[in-house]
Parts: structure tokens; C-alpha cells; sequence
């Protein structure tokens, strides 16, 4: 089916595990995140076309064990995925989002120059097409389309050494 919505998140998963969002066409105007995960493991989410929102593909808290493959994730003015745990304003001790599969998307127009969505600088702060801040281990992500990205391809931050348990290994790309 086909989702548009003008404001909150067109698809939140919150304290839930074995969910597929599979063949979608989910278009988060003027959202913060287009699909926003919070607790959830063991999501699968394939074959689907999302775009337009700060954060394509935002994961929270301690979701593991996920799958994100053969999607087109497009038309961000922030990021595409983003894994997020520890650090300013959040719980220092919140676990890390570990062992995720990703697998042959297309990530493209993240956060670029663009007169659509009102950024006429490309800088709107953190943009990765795939990132990694706070904790995140043991993920593969492999055979990924990655282009037109006003920032990061590839990005993996760690708050400080006091983010304890936030560790970021094990990881192939």
C-alpha cells in the first residue's frame, strides 16, 4: 500500500520484535522520521520505497537483530539510516543497536542542495546516508547504492569515553 502523511511518523514500531514492513510507498512529508523504531528487534525492512522526512530510517534503543534490504530510501533533508543510542540528551547507558543487515538499497538525495525541500546550503547538520552514533556492533552492510549525499556516505560517532557500553565493533561494510 501507499502511506502519505504531513506530520508525526508514518510508520513507529515502539517495544515490539518480529514486525515486516515489506512493499511499501511511504512518503513522511514534514516528518522527523519517516520509520522510527524504538525497542523493536527483529524488523525486517524490505522492498520498499521511502522518502522525504529528517531521518529516513530511524533506530532507537536497543533494536536488534534487524534486516534493512532491497529498498530505495531517497529525499531526506537530514539523513537515510540512522542507528541512535547514548549521548547528549539521551541515557548515557542506553545499549547499542547491534547485529543489523544491510543489504542492497539505494540510498540517494540525502540531505543535498535542494530547492524542494527549502535547504539551499546542503548543511543541515548531521547527514549520513548510513550512520552510526552512539553504539552499534556486529552489523553488515553490504552491496549498498549509495549517492548524491550532501554529507557522510559512511558515519560512525561515539559520544565520549564516558558513553561506557556504546561500543561500535565487529562491524563490516
Amino acid at each position: 500500500g501507499t502511506t502519505y502523511t504531513g506530520g508525526g511518523r508514518p510508520v513507529q514500531i515502539t517495544n515490539r520484535s518480529y514486525v515486516t514492513i515489506r512493499d511499501l510507498a511511504v512518503f513522511g512529508s514534514h516528518t522527523d522520521y519517516t520509520v522510527d523504531l524504538h525497542n523493536a528487534d527483529h524488523i525486517v525492512i524490505e522492498n520498499n520505497d521511502i522518502q522525504w522526512g529528517s531521518i529516513i530510517v530511524a533506530i532507537w534503543e536497543d533494536s536488534d537483530d534487524g534486516i534493512i534490504r532491497n529498498n530505495r530510501i531517497h529525499e531526506s533533508t537530514g539523513s537515510g539510516i540512522y542507528f541512535l543510542t547514548g549521548g547528549a540528551g539521551f541515557d548515557w547507558n542506553a545499549q547499542s543497536n547491534d547485529g543489523w543487515l544491510v543489504q542492497n538499497n539505494e540510498i540517494y538525495n540525502i540531505s543535498p542542495k535542494c530547492e524542494w525541500c527549502g535547504v539551499t546550503s546542503g548543511d543541515t547538520g548531521d547527514r549520513h546516508s548510513i550512520g552510526v552514533q552512539g553504539g552499534g556492533n556486529n552489523h553488515i552492510w553490504e552491496f549498498n547504492n549509495i549517492h548524491d549525499s550532501g554529507g557522510d556516505g559512511v558515519g560512525f560517532y561515539n559520544w565520549t569515553r564516558l558513553a561506557s557500553g556504546n561500543a561500535q565493533r565487529n562491524n563490516i561494510i
